[in-house]
């Protein structure tokens, strides 16, 4: 996906989701031209998917709006919703929580994990850093282009060079922040 997202122009939100299955069938441009059975067949198959996904990312009841006429955060996450489509083996998702309330960063945080669960590998760019730590398997932290930490999230958000370079804190003051932006809960030492 990427950082501004990029939707066709004059499509509904449900064409605009059922154009993430190109990928996945191989209809032929003449069985598309002429409107074939085996094209309707897969045109079809695809809208009902497509119907689905909108479900699993509590769209549906936008199906019939103009994609281009949605607001940012919904443009994202009709972008994720292209990319569960397609089935990926990697997806590459670059500040996609830019933009997103606590719902829809709930719904993306799930989605994502979807991907995952069906085998994808993700990787993503982000610098959400409560997202990061409820998402991420195995961490890699840059600063001016190079690699500062690396490891899981519980090594990642004690760390200090990390925690230095991205949320300004100085040694000792870790806890005080983590507990701020409510990445850890002290009470179960669990993040959330």
């Amino acid at each position: 996906t990427f950082q501004t997202p990029t939707i066709p122009e004059n499509i509904t939100v449900l064409e605009a989701v059922a154009s993430g299955r190109y990928s996945v069938h191989r209809a032929s441009m003449a069985s598309a031209v002429l409107r074939l059975p085996s094209f309707r067949r897969i045109a079809k198959a695809d809208i009902v998917e497509a119907e689905r996904v909108l479900e699993l990312v509590g769209m549906s009841h936008l199906r019939n709006e103009i994609a281009t006429s949605l607001p940012l955060g919904m443009r994202r996450m009709l972008e994720v919703a292209r990319a569960v489509i397609a089935e990926p083996r990697v997806v590459l998702f670059d500040e996609v929580a830019s933009g997103l309330d606590e719902d829809e960063l709930e719904r993306l945080a799930d989605l994502i994990r979807v991907l995952r669960d069906a085998g994808a590998t993700v990787v993503l760019v982000e610098h959400n850093f409560r997202l990061v730590l409820s998402l991420a398997d195995e961490i890699v932290v840059l600063a001016q282009g190079q690699v500062i930490a690396t490891g899981d999230a519980a090594t990642i958000e004690h760390h200090p060079r990390v925690l230095s370079e991205y949320l300004g804190v100085k040694s000792g003051d870790e806890d005080a922040l983590l507990e701020e932006i409510g990445a850890v809960d002290h009470q179960t030492s669990e993040v959330k």
